[in-house]
């Protein structure tokens, strides 16, 4: 029985750190069964980037604490690491998004 536990520990980890180009599925709140893609390139001050997809999607930031939170409460699961390609395309959605959420916030003159 011990053998079999290591073995699921293993294959299944509960891991509290992001992985580089990982996609992970929002399991909880308004935001149930979307995903968000770590954009491991940018960050704001203490916060991580990541893109909100599938629909809306959004550029959203998260502080570092409240990632491993959500992953240890199992809020959010790792589903993929996206392959390159795929993801230099989240990476120009995320830099697209953000650039329309800055046009909208910053005020008019």
């Amino acid at each position: 029985m011990k053998i079999m536990k290591s073995l699921l520990k293993r294959i299944l980890p509960c891991s509290s750190k992001l992985k580089p180009r990982g996609m992970y599925a929002v399991k909880t709140g308004d935001r149930a069964g979307g995903f968000i893609i770590w954009i491991e390139e940018h960050s704001k001050g203490q916060q991580q980037a990541f893109l909100f997809c599938p629909s809306p999607m959004e550029a959203v930031f998260f502080t570092k604490s409240e990632v491993v939170a959500l992953l240890k409460s199992r809020e959010l699961d790792f589903v993929e690491v996206l392959p390159v390609d795929v993801y230099k395309v989240s990476l120009a959605s995320w830099e697209f998004y953000l650039r329309k959420q800055e046009t909208i916030c910053t005020p008019q003159t």
